[in-house]
């Protein structure tokens, strides 16, 4: 009879062992959800996306783009204009949060 007590309760504490875990994973995916949303950099995220609307805008197309040779086909820009547009908007990426991380803006 005492062995079967003891079994009951080791099962018993298993049981509640296992309830603290599964509420505390609940707590730590909130908290790393609350992590992950206050690390990010609002400025940068803003102004890059600002700077993407400029960059695959038609006026950075018809303006900047026309000038490189092969870049754009009629009003569209070919692989070539869309890399040039990418190695902008990665260019701008790094200056944005140069800029930021040095407190200039």
């Amino acid at each position: 009879m005492d062995n079967e007590f003891e079994t009951f309760s080791r099962k018993s504490k298993r049981s509640k062992k296992s309830k603290k875990s599964k509420s505390k994973q609940g707590s730590d995916f909130i908290n790393m959800t609350y992590d992950l949303f206050s690390a990010i950099n609002y400025k940068v995220a803003i102004l890059l996306f600002i700077l993407g609307i400029i960059i695959f805008s038609d006026v950075f197309i018809e303006s900047f783009l026309v000038g490189i040779n092969g870049a754009v086909d009629g009003d569209t820009p070919t692989s070539k204009g869309t890399g040039i547009q990418l190695i902008a908007l990665t260019l701008m990426y790094i200056v944005i949060d140069l800029m930021v991380s040095g407190e200039i803006i």
